[in-house]
Formats: C-alpha cells, sequence, structure tokens
C-alpha cells in the first residue's frame, strides 16, 4: 500500500495524505492535457506473464508463510503489480475516505522502479526510479521534480519510500528478506476460499516502533504515540503472492497545524487493498521507466534539504 504525503494545514488535507510526493501539494483538477501524454506507467492494460512464479510448498507456519510471500516479490527478473484500495483516514472524530488505483513496476539490471497512482482525492501520482534519477509528479498541479538517485533495487525502493511512503506494498517486500519490518505476534487463520481462490490468511500486529516512525513518514508527526494497529493478509495458496490485505494504523494524541505539519486528534487509517493482477518476468520498455514530461508541465527544483 501506498501512503503519499502531503503537508497541510486543515482538515480536508487528511483526505489527501495520500498525495503529492514532493512534486507540489496544490489540489484542485487535474489537467487534462497532461493527463493524455502519461508514459507507459500510466496504462493500466495487463501485460503477458513470462515465466511464472515458483511453487512454495505448503505451511501453516505465518512466519514461514509471509517470507515465502517476500521470496515470491523478489524472484522474478520483472513483476507488474496492479491494484486497488479503499482509504478511510479519521482525526478528531471526522472522517474522509479515498479510493485508489495503483500500479508497481521493477526490473533487474538495470534495477529499475515506477509507481503510479490515481487517488479520487489527490488525481494522478507517479514515481520514476530508473537507477540514475528519481523523478515525482503530481497531477493536480502538473509539477515535477527530478533528483540525483543511482542505486542497487534495495536502494532505489528506499528512496522511493521518502516520497511515496510504503506499507505492505510489493517495494516494501523488495527490502525485506524475512518476514517484513513491523510484523509481530503473527498467527495463522488457515486456508481459505475467498473470491473462489484458495488463500492462506496471515493476521497480525503493527508493532509500535513501526507506528511511531510511520506517524513521522506520514504525518511529520513526531509527537503521536502508538495506539493498537494490526493487519490481515489473504496470500495465494501456492505462489504466497499477495491477493488482499487489510491494514489498520492508528495514533494517540495531538498535534497543532503548523508550516510543516496538519492538525491532528488521535488519528488513524484503515486500508483495504485488493490486487486485481501480479504479473511476473513481463516484457518491459525502457520507456516504462522513463518520465515523459506532460505537456504544460513545470519542474519544481529541489531544495538542499530535499
Amino acid at each position: 500500500m501506498t501512503i503519499m504525503q502531503c503537508v497541510r494545514r486543515q482538515w480536508p488535507a487528511l483526505a489527501v495524505v495520500a498525495a503529492a510526493i514532493g512534486a507540489g501539494c496544490s489540489g484542485g483538477t487535474e489537467d487534462p492535457a497532461a493527463g493524455t501524454k502519461r508514459a507507459a506507467a500510466s496504462d493500466f492494460t495487463i501485460p503477458a506473464a513470462g515465466a511464472p512464479f515458483t511453487p512454495k510448498p505448503l505451511t501453516t507456519d505465518p512466519n514461514v508463510a509471509l517470507t515465502n510471500m517476500v521470496q515470491s516479490y523478489k524472484e522474478p527478473q520483472t513483476f507488474y503489480a496492479q491494484s486497488e484500495a479503499t482509504i478511510v483516514i479519521t482525526s478528531g472524530g471526522k472522517q474522509k475516505q479515498s479510493r485508489q488505483q495503483i500500479i508497481v513496476r521493477s526490473r533487474r539490471a538495470p534495477d529499475s522502479v515506477t509507481l503510479h497512482v490515481r487517488d479520487t482525492e489527490s488525481g494522478t501520482q507517479e514515481v520514476y526510479a530508473d537507477g540514475k534519477y528519481l523523478v515525482t509528479y503530481a497531477g493536480t498541479s502538473n509539477e515535477y521534480k527530478r533528483r540525483n538517485a543511482s542505486g542497487d533495487m534495495l536502494a532505489l525502493c528506499r528512496q522511493i519510500d521518502k516520497y511515496a511512503y510504503q506499507v505492505m506494498s510489493p517495494l516494501t517486500f523488495l527490502q525485506s528478506s524475512g518476514v517484513p519490518e513491523g510484523m509481530s505476534d503473527l498467527k495463522y487463520e488457515g486456508l481459505k476460499t475467498v473470491d473462489r481462490k484458495e488463500v492462506h490468511i496471515v493476521s497480525g500486529r503493527l508493532s509500535p516502533s513501526y507506528i511511531k516512525a510511520a506517524a513521522k513518514s506520514i504525518f511529520n508527526a513526531a509527537n503521536l504515540e502508538p495506539a493498537p494497529s494490526a493487519f490481515r493478509v489473504w496470500l495465494d495458496k501456492s505462489t504466497y503472492v499477495v491477493h488482499k490485505i487489510g491494514l489498520t494504523l492508528a495514533w494517540k494524541g495531538t498535534q497543532a497545524a503548523g508550516e510543516e505539519a496538519m492538525a491532528l486528534k488521535n488519528p488513524a487509517i484503515s486500508i483495504l487493498e485488493v490486487v486485481r493482477a501480479v504479473v511476473p518476468n513481463s516484457k518491459m520498455a525502457d520507456d516504462s521507466f522513463k518520465f515523459t514530461v506532460p505537456v504544460g508541465a513545470r519542474e519544481r527544483f529541489v531544495e538542499s534539504s530535499e
């Protein structure tokens, strides 16, 4: 799941926490001309698969199940993932909801990643990392930033995390060697049929230290204390790739609005994400990982503090 960052001073900003990715936080209607010129990352056509995921033995151990999940995402030379998510954000008794369509593409040799999000509140958001540059783009403002960003897959995913915070997404799994960071008190709930698919169900808590760090990354709020937070994930019976995931992230405390902070009171984020496709080893053109400047787009130059 991708939670993009946008610092705002008023309550409506909570509806667009999934916004801006460092490119420009202004809201409004997305420029249609810009939308017609998007690069390959914005194409929601599911590609043809290449070599399939390697099947893995059945297990009832939740640690093994989650490790199998991570291994499946790290195994292919390329992968394409498409999902849809509903996000409900609560603060001070008020609630906002948004919906996202998400595409993640990754490729090894050369290591490259793209992330494309369509959000009902904040429009089109994109991140491109091709091993040389990292570009973040916001469709509502039609602005982008370009940063030098070299490194291997691990380094690229960590850099993307700074501008598009990842919570149990494919980019999270690419950074993991076993059970992803923050998952604790794991429970295997069984092998069941969900949406006409046989899936393993694993649940657990998100650790207080993980939730504390997430408050800083999502809200730029260092003074919020962790409240009970949990996850449940549905994994393919054979490959252990994610079919569906539910998350609740919660905090206790308040934060006054400031120059780089939004007003908050006991905030919580509830997420339900359903994966529509995970495609291993598909053919990916170099253009899939290159940012094409949209019509009329404005570059915002990176400040030294960023």
